[in-house]
């Protein structure tokens, strides 16, 4: 017995491969069948009709047909063409004889063109001999594979129409968008007063950059400068991570970082390794309006990697050398795969990243932001002597872009404390380099009954001062340390103080936490702050034995008023820079002029074990 069941779209691709199907025809449906031989039984699956009618449903498994972009507008012989290499030449030849020659007329058609093969058309004659099966009763019916190859091909050209429509469409509500939202903006610029232009001018800019780059090809977008700025801000501050983020939720708000690259180079953001920037600090002081700054020199440990420069043609990673204290720029520059891999087997990745960063002084303007001058990597193999050359070298150079450094920090590394001594004759010199003797130095005009306390020399080419976060830091490492003991009279001075405050007075009484007095970071500085505030100070009149504590606060808390706040001022400053001096001083003497016996429990070599190292 013979079953007819409908073909499903998993069914589809395994009967062209299967030996166990043979393909008849039905001449009273003029249907094409394919029968499933069994054992015992066989059953029909319909899978063509009649010669006019599109069988569609098998085609949700086949895979579509790629369409050439352009092919809704195809026509004449690229149109043939097309119709050749997807239907076959018989299909060519008949939408010829149709006078179908582009995509837009065989769209246009409403009922299928193939319909045309149910008439006995004479000039049809000789591609209905081929297309088609014939009976002997003169019934005919197109080829199956012939059919499906046409309503696939119609299939898709629907798609592409349907999909250029949408597009259009999208494009025209874009555009009404647009022109509503362009609209908003001229009101809103027209009622705006002064306080809301100051408030969101970089917003209406920010969203109206936006919706003019979506208008565009991707090719095309343009950003003003001020979404430029805002993305040399972001990409600086964020980094690329963040950067990435931010442009690929906003499209077309922000430069791809190819072209931030660019706009950075330009801007003079893009840094040299070894190369101290002289003409931006130049440029960098015309804009700004200043003649006199402090430079800053610190050095970071940094991961070992060495990478290439392509701009500069040169690798970065290697220590840097140094001539009289100046780093060689443009050291590791070769064309030569040998040297380049004696480099990596002989010589030792950079340690430490050394930065000098310039200050400027602005009465008016207290918080102006500081210039990255020069990096460059280190091994930290230099001596005092490099480090003055070296100053001395940025002080020239720095004159000659119209700015007069005043002074020099950095932290207390022995071979800085030295060239600071060096560098202000105080308690040494180099008699082959008069500093102080030089015509641009300055004179310090001193009270006459100061000049017993005040050790350094009244003439300076500049000054010289340990960083007052480095400072403040070391202060609070010391009497955090568990192995230090600080002695102060008859008291210790004791983390253990700091405990006990932290857990016999509340919180909101002090502000202190245990992160403050057991930080992981030994540079955090915000603990510091906690830790010289009037609040500890007072809670700590409340605990026993706290006094030789209290006291060694005391320089904390005048080194953070006198150089690192803001708001004192300049008599203030002075007061509490020579309260810390001289209470070291004090208890320096008293540790000097004390017996030996009473640091006996201390366990101690030598009584300055019982002191500061600043």
């Amino acid at each position: 017995m013979m079953k007819k069941k409908k073909i499903t779209p998993n069914d589809a691709d395994e009967l062209n491969s299967l030996d166990e199907y043979e393909l008849t025809d039905d001449t009273k449906s003029q249907a094409v069948s394919i029968n499933e031989l069994t054992q015992g039984s066989a059953s029909s699956i319909t899978i063509g009709h009649s010669v006019g009618e599109p069988v569609y449903e098998m085609f949700e498994k086949f895979q579509q047909l790629v369409l050439p972009a352009d092919v809704l507008t195809l026509e004449g012989e690229k149109y043939f063409e097309l119709v050749t290499q997807i239907c076959g030449e018989s299909f060519k030849e008949l939408m010829e004889v149709l006078s179908i020659n582009n995509v837009y007329k065989l769209l246009l058609i409403e009922n299928d063109v193939l319909l045309c093969f149910d008439k006995k058309y004479k000039e049809l004659e000789e591609i209905t001999q081929r297309t088609c099966l014939h009976l002997d009763d003169g019934t005919i019916m197109l080829k199956p594979g012939l059919r499906l190859d046409f309503d696939r091909f119609m299939r898709a050209l629907h798609a592409a129409n349907n999909q250029n429509c949408t597009q259009e469409n999208t494009a025209n509500l874009n555009d009404a968008f647009f022109s509503s939202f362009k609209k908003l903006i001229k009101s809103f610029h027209f009622n705006e007063n002064d306080d809301t232009k100051n408030n969101h001018a970089f917003l209406l800019v920010f969203i109206e950059n936006i919706f003019s780059n979506l208008s565009k090809n991707k090719n095309n977008y343009r950003y003003s400068e001020h979404v430029q700025q805002f993305a040399q801000s972001l990409y600086i501050l964020g980094g690329r991570n963040i950067y990435e983020f931010v442009r690929l939720n906003l499209p077309s708000a922000i430069p791809a970082l190819s072209t931030l690259d660019d706009s950075l180079g330009k801007a003079g953001v893009c840094i040299e390794e070894g190369i101290f920037r002289y003409n931006i600090l130049q440029n960098h002081q015309k804009s700004v309006g200043y003649d006199i700054a402090v430079c800053s020199e610190d050095a970071t440990a940094v991961i070992k990697k060495v990478s290439y420069n392509s701009a500069a043609n040169k690798f970065s990673g290697f220590p840097i050398s140094l001539k009289h204290g100046i780093p060689c720029s443009r050291q590791f520059q070769t064309d030569s795969f040998d040297e380049l891999k004696s480099w990596f087997e002989n010589k030792d990745k950079t340690h430490y990243l050394n930065v000098h960063m310039v200050k400027p002084l602005i009465a008016s303007n207290p918080y102006s932001s500081p210039l990255l001058l020069a990096t460059y990597g280190i091994n930290n193999n230099f001596k005092a002597i490099d480090v003055l050359n070296r100053w001395i070298w940025m002080f020239e150079n720095a004159r000659q872009s119209n700015v007069r450094i005043v002074a020099f920090a950095t932290d207390c590394d022995p071979r800085y404390s030295l060239a600071m001594r060096l560098a202000t004759v105080f308690f040494g010199r180099i008699n082959n380099m008069p500093i102080c003797d030089r015509q641009d130095a300055f004179d310090i005009d001193l009270p006459k009954n100061w000049s017993s306390w005040f050790f350094m020399g009244t003439r300076q080419l500049f000054f010289c001062f340990q960083d007052s976060i480095h400072l403040c830091t070391k202060l609070r490492n010391r009497i955090l340390s568990k192995k230090a003991s600080i002695l102060m009279g008859k008291e210790e001075v004791s983390i253990e103080v700091l405990k006990e405050l932290i857990e016999k007075k509340s919180k909101f009484a002090h502000g202190l936490v245990k992160t403050d007095i057991e930080p992981k970071d030994r540079q955090k500085f915000s603990s510091c702050i906690k830790l010289s505030s009037d609040d500890v100070f007072t809670t700590l009149e409340d605990i026993e034995s706290s006094q030789a504590t209290r006291i060694y606060l005391h320089p904390l808390r005048c080194i953070v008023l006198a150089y690192v706040e803001h708001d004192t001022s300049i008599i203030n400053r002075i007061y509490y820079s020579w309260y810390a001096v001289f209470l070291c001083r004090i208890w320096k003497s008293w540790l000097d002029i004390i017996d030996e016996k009473d640091i006996l429990g201390y366990n101690v070599a030598d009584e300055k074990d019982l002191f500061i190292t600043i």
